[in-house]
């Protein structure tokens, strides 16, 4: 079975980026042969990423899968980095993680740690509070959930904001994300660094597609337009 945080991810994968992990669950079973369903394929291979792989050296196809796990556990990485707790090695109490060690290249699953370059280590990591905190007046707090927090009031001059910041990331060429598929969840997720909105990039993905910021909506074409035009490009002599 896979770990709390690993189950997470695989959600996460599973809802938001669906032909990758499709795509994940492909490689995953024909790197580890036929025995188990393709989702358990990829669940092994999740546990063996960024350890110890002898796959690596006889598959090339390990290579493949490991680059949707880099797209998708930095993404994972974005929405959980404010709410990770763990344990120091050695120590009892969990304690809060700072969000600068919750990174692509020291996070790992199956066991669930974060290795640093500088020796820090925590073990037992998860998504939730330090400890449970006693309020005599109020009812303990709600379970974090995954992603979850209070967002901004998306008032009309927020939108705007929004709007004049994505606009001038979409006409500058080297800042503008590279057109097809998941080019508008890097948009987003560009607009909330400039703006400082931490856990808002899918909200301004589903507002964009939902006709709330309709001068950035237009900016991005839809599916079926970017296919066309790339249809025109390779018809091209």
């Amino acid at each position: 079975m896979l770990s709390p945080l690993g189950q997470q991810l695989i959600e996460l994968i599973k809802k938001d980026y669906q032909d990758d992990y499709a795509r994940a669950c492909h490689l995953a079973r024909a790197i580890e042969g036929e025995c188990g369903s393709p989702e358990e394929a990829l669940h092994k291979r999740l546990r063996v990423y960024r350890r110890y792989d002898l796959a690596a050296f006889t598959d090339d196809r390990v290579g493949e899968l490991n680059k949707l796990w880099k797209k998708s556990i930095s993404a994972f990485c974005d929405l959980i980095r404010d709410q990770m707790v763990g344990r120091r090695r050695g120590h009892p109490e969990r304690e809060q993680i700072p969000p600068e060690l919750v990174r692509l290249d020291t996070l790992r699953f199956c066991p669930d740690e974060i290795i640093s370059r500088d020796g820090v280590a925590y073990i037992e990591v998860r998504v939730g509070p330090a400890a449970p905190i006693a309020i005599p007046t109020q009812q303990a707090s709600a379970p974090v959930e995954l992603g979850r927090k209070p967002g901004p009031d998306w008032s009309t001059d927020l939108k705007r904001r929004v709007s004049d910041v994505g606009l001038a990331i979409m006409r500058d060429s080297e800042k503008r994300p590279v057109d097809g598929r998941g080019q508008l969840m890097a948009l987003a997720r560009q607009i909330v660094r400039d703006l400082g909105l931490p856990h808002e990039s899918d909200s301004i993905r589903r507002m964009s597609r939902g006709g709330e910021l309709p001068e950035l909506s237009a900016m991005i074409p839809t599916a079926r337009k970017q296919r066309k035009r790339r249809k025109r490009k390779a018809k091209q002599p």
